[in-house]
């Protein structure tokens, strides 16, 4: 009896649960709280934590532990009676009749006595009936019902069971009398598991253990008792999974025991489904009664739990379902194969093709998992799934299937160039080529193809190859399909884009979105929306290109977050935007390391020029022209070591540039001439796809010299030519720059008034469209040139001419004096304190990342080389 009316002591560490504890104490106004959750949730543990600390607030608690023997009306209330008199009760049941309790006594007799000592006690009374399962409907009816109906308003029942209580409470819930906790309320969250095992792991092993357990209290005190017993937590934590012998037994004793044959087979077979659908599992079971079972197994509720909206879809506890798996792979391995090919038969079925791939190669069927991604579009699924899902797919792939398999060759291929190693994925297309030209496979043909439109993106299309030919053989093998033919539409969009084709590039791609949208395909929506961003940017609608890329980004942050290559992308974009709105600052923190990242990510030729000329403009205009320098010899590293032959030019024409700029014009001259760069080939007339931005570049930097070097009618003649040209492409961008370039050719060489009369329809060009950075990276030519025009009779942009001198005097003023950002200060404060970039990192609430980020920042504009010798210059400029 003394055993029944005590709760068991608790021999291993607990962690207080205020939050928990609060919430128990809120329902005491009600008549009933209700615990119902499976085995190893915690419910007598939480429950001894309250008892304690009602008892502290004064309350008497009744405890009674129920099991299977006490299922006699009589002798269930005789068991409450004393539980009841031990709580406090015991002076005035002590004057009551000594015949008035006992098995023989009516329970409703019994339920009478408590009550009227309940009253007369005048003291608040919580009755705490732990196991409550155990009790049969015929004890339910005559003691448990009658007790929450007639008990006075001081007791306070509470029942804790680990299937769903057989009690009619649809009246008690309507009128708010029950306070109801589930195993979602009582399994640990991310926080009490950090104080429950604090002391033993570190903040990212925590994180495993959440995503583990799920807050399943009963793993949670395993773990514990496991690290007591040992110093080595990486061992206790690779070891912990649902085959681990204490927890093997645990299920097998508390749950799978307990279930039907049916019911057990069903959770076997289910337990390989990452997600259960009613749909996926009656198919690989080849079954119609799946949802049926799942409503009849309510014991597991908490191990089975439903995905938030998503309808008829469940995941099983981690732990469970390692358990599950590992006895079918092990009990019945033909079945467990055999299940594995259904789930992935099931999922390409669905479009989930790297889900299907994986659960083919889980029993080692690589040739199924090759016909699936193969049959599924080949390289043309990065559209879909986006390239880290495919790059996923590409690592699963063995060396030895891959030789067999020519379609998967060029998936390796298309992530060699996705991750900027374009040699490599450039062999392995020329070897797939030599293949396909002894194959008749149209499949391959295709994807052949599609690779080689990338790689001439990539690389710039090539004037000397015939694009239009390969534009028709995708139309032509696109036919059939319309997520290939979306493809179509984005190569071609690419190429007139590069070659300067705007409107056919426009064209090309709003059809291409109509055919992605109808198909769902979101991911090559984006790639559309970073190019009709680029042909705004170049037809001189900068607000609308800045609408592009923030529809891209946001589409990538929605659906595709983990792709690292496109956030480079837009990042480099976005830079270059910021940077023509003379946002600089912006611009460098959105590039960061650029150079590193383009050398091992996605770009294509026009994102390999935005990146590395947006970056070394930076650095000329922050640092100068040796930082000019340097970042120009790294992106001239890659190109050479990656053989983008017709990126170089453009490189070095920028830096030829610069070099003019900086006074340097028999270096800059000296730069030109070896490297062959010349007008007379952009000349040359119906030469069809010439790269633009590559023209664009030699132009400017050319003209740029010709003026520097007093050849003022040589820079006429040929800025005249190229305005032309570019204005019946609608390129604005260049249109604008060459005019403004003539305008001082003209003021240089004496004729101001044409030379005014030029800027005052440039400056009204770019203040409507929003350039800043085109106007300002003519100094020092401009500003002369501008504060004379300030001085002119017919001069209409003066406003515009004076702010734009404004801006060149503010950078002329900061380039003598340094300025650190506040955060760039704080950094600065917490080294002279002589914190780590850890701790410096954890007291800024950062990443390690932005710590060394802004170090590398702090450091550049200081011209330190140390954490102390930063700390030093600081004190000296204060």
């Amino acid at each position: 009896m003394q055993s029944k009316v005590s709760p068991c002591e608790q021999l291993v560490s607990i962690i207080e649960r205020p939050a928990l504890i609060r919430r128990l104490n809120l329902g005491l106004k009600g008549k009933l709280t209700l615990i119902s959750t499976p085995s190893g949730f915690g419910k007598t543990t939480l429950l001894n934590l309250w008892r304690d600390d009602l008892i502290n607030h004064d309350f008497q608690v009744a405890w009674l532990s129920l099991d299977a023997d006490d299922n006699d009306p009589g002798l269930l209330a005789s068991y409450i009676a004393f539980s009841m008199y031990k709580s406090g009760l015991q002076d005035i049941l002590n004057e009551y009749p000594t015949d008035g309790f006992g098995p023989h006594i009516s329970p409703k007799t019994t339920l009478g006595l408590l009550s009227s000592a309940a009253v007369e006690s005048n003291k608040e009374l919580v009755l705490i009936l732990d196991n409550f399962e155990t009790l049969g409907v015929k004890c339910i009816q005559s003691v448990i019902e009658p007790a929450l109906k007639y008990f006075p308003p001081n007791i306070h029942l509470v029942i804790a069971c680990r299937t769903k209580a057989q009690l009619p409470l649809s009246e008690l819930r309507l009128s708010g009398q029950i306070n109801e906790f589930c195993s979602m309320d009582t399994k640990f969250t991310s926080d009490e598991i950090s104080n429950f095992l604090h002391e033993f792991l570190e903040k990212n092993q925590i994180q495993t253990v959440v995503d583990r357990t799920q807050g399943w209290p009963v793993a949670l005190q395993y773990l514990r008792i496991a690290f007591t017993q040992s110093n080595d937590q990486d061992l206790i934590l690779n070891s912990f999974h649902g085959t681990g012998s204490e927890l093997e037994s645990y299920f097998s004793e508390q749950f799978i025991n307990t279930l039907e044959d049916e019911q057990r087979r069903f959770l076997l077979e289910a337990s390989i489904l990452e997600y259960i659908s009613i749909e996926s599992v009656n198919y690989i079971r080849n079954q119609t009664n799946s949802e049926l079972l799942i409503n009849t197994m309510t014991e597991i509720d908490a191990f089975l739990t439903s995905i938030e909206g998503v309808k008829n879809t469940y995941r099983l506890h981690p732990l469970l379902k390692q358990f599950l798996q590992n006895h079918l792979r092990i009990h019945h391995f033909n079945r467990y194969q055999e299940l594995q090919q259904k789930a992935a038969h099931w999922h390409a079925k669905n479009g989930e093709i790297i889900r299907a791939i994986k659960y083919a190669l889980e029993v080692n069927k690589q040739d199924l998992a090759a016909d699936i991604i193969e049959q599924a579009g080949g390289v043309l699924l990065w559209y879909r799934e986006g390239m880290s899902r495919m790059r996923a797919a590409n690592s699963l792939f063995s060396d030895e299937l891959l030789s067999t398999r020519p379609r998967l060759q060029l998936l390796r291929a298309l992530v060699s160039l996705k991750d900027g190693k374009l040699n490599e994925g450039r062999k392995i297309i020329q070897h797939v080529r030599y293949l396909q030209s002894t194959k008749d496979n149209k499949a391959l043909e295709y994807d052949l193809a599609v690779m080689l439109a990338t790689l001439d993106a990539y690389e710039g299309s090539d004037p000397d190859e015939d694009i239009i030919e390969l534009r028709e053989l995708l139309f032509e093998l696109g036919k059939a399909d319309e997520a290939q033919a979306s493809f179509v539409y984005t190569a071609s969009c690419l190429s007139c884009l590069q070659t300067g084709y705007f409107d056919e590039a426009r064209d090309f791609a709003h059809k291409g979105v109509a055919i992605l949208r109808k198909l769902k395909m979101l991911f090559g929506i984006a790639y559309f929306d970073v190019h009709l961003g680029v042909i705004d940017f170049s037809e001189g609608h900068l607000a609308n290109a800045y609408s592009q890329y923030q529809k891209a980004k946001n589409a990538f942050h929605r659906y595709y977050s983990d792709d690292k290559d496109m956030r480079l992308i837009i990042n480099i974009l976005m830079a270059e935007w910021h940077y023509e709105h003379n946002d600089i600052s912006v611009a460098q923190r959105l590039l960061g390391d650029t150079n590193d990242r383009l050398d091992n990510g996605e770009a294509w030729y026009d994102i390999y020029a935005a990146g590395y000329g947006t970056s070394i403009s930076i650095a000329y205009e922050k640092e100068g022209l040796n930082a000019c320098r340097r970042l120009t010899a790294e992106a001239i590293n890659y190109i050479q070591r990656e053989d983008l032959r017709r990126l170089r030019p453009l490189i070095i024409a920028n830096l030829a540039g610069f070099l003019t700029r900086s006074g340097l014009l028999k270096e800059a001259r000296k730069l030109i001439q070896e490297n062959g760069l010349s007008l007379q080939e952009y000349k040359t007339p119906n030469k069809k796809n010439i790269l633009i931005k590559k023209r664009f570049s030699i132009v400017i930097s050319l003209s740029r010299l010709l003026i520097a070097e007093k050849r003022y009618q040589e820079a006429i003649t040929d800025l005249n030519y190229f305005i032309k040209l570019d204005n019946e492409l609608n390129y604005n961008r260049a249109t604008l720059k060459y005019s403004l370039l003539l305008s001082i050719c003209l003021f240089y060489s004496g004729n101001k008034k044409k030379a005014y009369q030029l800027l005052n329809k440039v400056l009204y060009e770019v203040r409507n469209a929003g350039y800043v950075r085109l106007v300002l990276d003519e100094n020092p030519l401009l500003k002369p040139f501008l504060t004379t025009y300030l001085g002119s009779s017919i001069a209409s942009e003066k406003d515009h001419a004076l702010y734009l001198l404004e801006l060149l005097d503010e950078h002329i003023e900061s380039t003598n004096i340094i300025k650190l950002s506040k955060r760039e200060l704080q950094v600065i404060e917490q080294l002279s304190q002589g914190f780590s970039d850890k701790i410096i990192a954890k007291n800024l609430d950062v990443s390690n990342n932005t710590i060394r980020f802004h170090l590398k920042n702090i450091y550049s504009k200081l011209g330190v080389n140390n954490r102390m010798q930063a700390v030093k210059e600081v004190i000296k400029l204060e």
